[in-house]
């Protein structure tokens, strides 16, 4: 999908991240009423995830992020981008931060839990090495029952 802005390298999806239009996001992961009038996504959405702005952001970075009107924490809508990233989304680093560094250096812990409940596998040893550093009182995943 193209950029709305192509200075920024901003994206519709990008854009209704930013704009918590979660109407339109559910529209680029192709929200559905099946047969059985559950909601499901399709197995393709209709907007490229990791394509990145001018900063090197994909759209997950921007999900994650403090927006200009508040902090975003829709923990759902992380769940269904990570759900359709690529493993070098995941990994990707902005600036030397990790996703998980982004979160925890925003205090933005309710993210940072909902990426490593989400692919523990992906994140789950650096959300514990971070807590520990960030926030003294949080207990590592691994220690309580991860979210299914």
């Amino acid at each position: 999908m193209n950029t709305i802005e192509p200075a920024s390298g901003v994206t519709p999806l990008i854009l209704a991240i930013q704009l918590n239009r979660t109407d339109i996001i559910h529209w680029c992961f192709g929200l559905k009423t099946n047969d059985e009038g559950e909601q499901v996504y399709t197995k393709k959405p209709m907007v490229n995830v990791s394509q990145t702005d001018s900063d090197g952001r994909a759209a997950l970075f921007h999900v994650i992020q403090p927006c200009k009107e508040g902090t975003f924490m829709n923990t759902e809508l992380t769940k269904i981008v990570v759900d359709f990233s690529s493993a070098a989304v995941l990994s990707q680093k902005v600036g030397g931060k990790s996703l998980i560094e982004f979160c925890f250096t925003a205090k933005n812990y309710a993210m940072a839990e909902a990426l490593a409940n989400r692919n523990h596998k992906v994140f789950g040893a650096e959300y514990n090495r971070l807590s520990a550093k960030y926030v003294k009182h949080m207990e590592p995943l691994g220690k309580r029952e991860l979210q299914k």
